[in-house]
């Protein structure tokens, strides 16, 4: 599928095996709508893959979790929403600055915070044992006057995964840095994920992988956040 269409390849499957997080729906689309026997096979999965997360974006944004849908890759169908409302409920609590952001989350596209902004986005990310392609949505959320500190939390909510994860929530915090004499933040990021196959001897030999891997995308990102905001500002060059 997209870039990463060798490693995951939905040709094989079949309702409760499959390789690949897809609904019956979605796996009888791959069955039907290319031709596996085509010299450019790949590039009508692809086709056929990049529609399919167009759409699920369009229906999210019109009907929110409900239209997340399932996934029938094995076993019992899986409901996402379900998935990321018990992701929510569970384990300690969320942090307290947030509450309707949370709430928002849960319930988009009703109840947006004011002054927060969304947008979506895919990635291919190069986690565990193969790439996963990931849509998410993100929240960004103003909160200047809050007194905890904090001005700005973001969102960053997994509506699909082709692989590993059921569901994800990633929150980061901006937090003022208020020290006499400082001028800059802190960022604070929270992940928050369901995943598969992560017990048995399957889960012996991923979950080193997954959390090292995790650890230094994480390390990664926070380093490179901060080399973006720690450099110079760029001269708008010689005035007249």
């Amino acid at each position: 599928m997209l870039p990463a269409a060798g490693s995951a390849d939905p040709q094989g499957c079949r309702p409760g095996d499959c390789g690949v997080k897809l609904s019956a729906a979605a796996i009888e689309r791959f069955r039907t709508d290319v031709d596996w026997t085509s010299p450019n096979a790949a590039g009508q999965a692809n086709a056929v893959a990049r529609e399919m997360l167009l759409d699920l974006v369009r229906a999210y944004q019109a009907d929110g979790n409900a239209a997340l849908g399932h996934y029938d890759d094995g076993g019992e169908p899986l409901l996402v929403a379900e998935q990321f409302r018990a992701l929510l409920a569970s384990g300690d609590p969320l942090p307290a600055p947030v509450p309707a952001l949370i709430a928002y989350l849960d319930d988009y596209p009703r109840g947006r915070p004011a002054g927060a902004e969304d947008f979506c986005y895919w990635a291919v990310v190069d986690f565990g044992l193969k790439p996963t392609i990931r849509v998410n949505h993100v929240t960004i959320y103003p909160l200047a006057s809050a007194p905890s500190g904090v001005a700005y939390a973001i969102a960053i909510k997994q509506l699909y995964a082709s692989h590993y994860f059921h569901t994800t929530l990633e929150l980061r915090f901006l937090i003022d840095d208020d020290r006499a004499g400082r001028l800059g933040f802190w960022l604070v990021s929270i992940t928050r994920s369901r995943n598969d196959g992560m017990t048995g001897f399957k889960g012996l030999f991923l979950r080193p992988i997954i959390s090292r891997r995790s650890g230094e995308a994480v390390r990664g990102y926070l380093e490179h956040v901060k080399r973006q905001v720690e450099r110079p500002a760029l001269s708008d060059g010689p005035r007249q």
